[in-house]
């Protein structure tokens, strides 16, 4: 969750009263991009920040502010002098006053690039996205890091040498097996983002990416619930919906037509091909894949590791809940429901600005189903 300096007993005192009556309010900031304030304006209409953690970008905004007096800076005085935001940023805090607390809270909940701003009749609508984009466009800068670096160092000085500041690097082991180039050409997040899933395993890999203030972290990834959502901060019955179209049972790694090994899956799973047949005809759902290792006990373990990827429903959960503005992605929070709980990784949400609306989410996460099942324990 986004860190807002509050003590512990203090932080407990906010999210309870996250759950009861609060005042909010939400200012827009233009920053440049060294962060410095510009402008800011409290006359929010509308808007939303949409956070997706499968997206190339995280995050994303719109917001429509009434400015009359120009504070953000953002009106030109004439068609044929327009205002010149390609080197600006748009901020949003969403503001929280707790009575307990009796002072307001800042929560920063998007920070990156202006990539439209349209005058209104009586202010403006801006249009932002995550500063990921910085990092998704080709540049004159190519870097080479040498086999045997730390593929965290990778990420902090790649982040240095395009000029972003703003970062906060958690120092992991793993090293560089061999030379890696960054080149000018290539778009570099997908490449950093890369980097960061190889310092874990497939879900508990640490995150890497953009907060709501617009600071790039590589942080340990964390298991404890952030946040419980019951009938307390639950506003809608949660969808659940099941996809097993993309479930494997059978994998092969092979090595130019050779097969190295194989993975099954166990009779007694509800996805086997003993539990699929037809006939009495198991039914094996093959997935091949290409490896150019001759080591058998390596080809087992991607086999072994493939298999259980594969081995999974994909399941979906929506619903829609009181706003708990400092979310961020892959915290684990806890759905109840009249007759299910559930811990999961946030993916998807959207938190609304002006008006007092409800807070969306959206999770497609993978599951593999039980035999037995427990109405309220965990399901994955």
């Amino acid at each position: 969750m986004i860190s807002r300096g509050l003590s512990a007993a203090d932080q407990r005192v906010f999210d309870e009263g996250l759950r009861h009556d609060h005042a909010v309010s939400t200012t827009v900031r233009i920053l440049d991009m060294d962060h410095r304030v510009l402008g800011e304006a409290d006359g929010v209409i509308s808007g939303s920040v949409d956070v997706d953690a499968g997206a190339d970008v995280e995050r994303s905004c719109s917001v429509e502010v009434l400015d009359p007096q120009n504070r953000l800076g953002l009106t030109s005085a004439s068609p044929t002098q327009p205002v010149i935001f390609v080197n600006k940023q748009v901020q949003v805090l969403y503001r929280v006053r707790i009575p307990e607390l009796g002072r307001w809270v800042d929560v920063p909940i998007f920070t990156g690039p202006i990539t439209k701003a349209d005058a209104t009749d009586q202010g403006v609508s801006i249009t932002g996205t995550g500063k990921e984009s910085l990092l998704n466009e080709g540049t004159s800068i190519s870097k080479t890091f040498k086999k045997g670096t730390k593929k965290s160092d990778v990420i902090s000085q790649y982040l240095a040498a395009m000029g972003e500041t703003q970062r906060q690097i958690t120092a992991f082991g793993d090293r560089l097996t061999s030379d890696l180039t960054i080149s000018g050409v290539d778009k570099a997040w997908p490449v950093l983002r890369s980097l960061a899933r190889q310092l874990g395993d497939s879900s508990n890999f640490p995150w890497l990416g953009y907060d709501g203030r617009g600071v790039c972290r590589l942080a340990t990834h964390s298991s404890a619930v952030r946040w419980v959502f019951d009938g307390q901060s639950i506003t809608s019955t949660p969808k659940v919906t099941v996809d097993e179209s993309s479930m494997r049972n059978y994998v092969r790694v092979v090595n130019n037509d050779t097969v190295i090994a194989t993975a099954k899956a166990a009779p007694s799973d509800p996805f086997s091909a003993q539990s699929l047949a037809r006939g009495g005809v198991p039914r094996w759902i093959r997935e091949d894949v290409t490896s150019d290792t001759t080591d058998k006990k390596a080809a087992q373990t991607l086999a072994n590791s493939t298999l259980d990827n594969l081995m999974h429903a994909a399941v979906s959960v929506e619903f829609e809940s009181l706003i708990v503005p400092h979310l961020e992605p892959r915290d684990v929070i806890r759905v109840v429901a009249d007759t299910w709980e559930w811990d999961l990784q946030v993916s998807k949400f959207t938190i609304p600005l002006g008006a007092s609306q409800a807070m969306s989410h959206g999770r497609n996460a993978q599951i593999r189903p039980k035999i037995k099942y427990a109405a309220r324990g965990r399901t994955r």
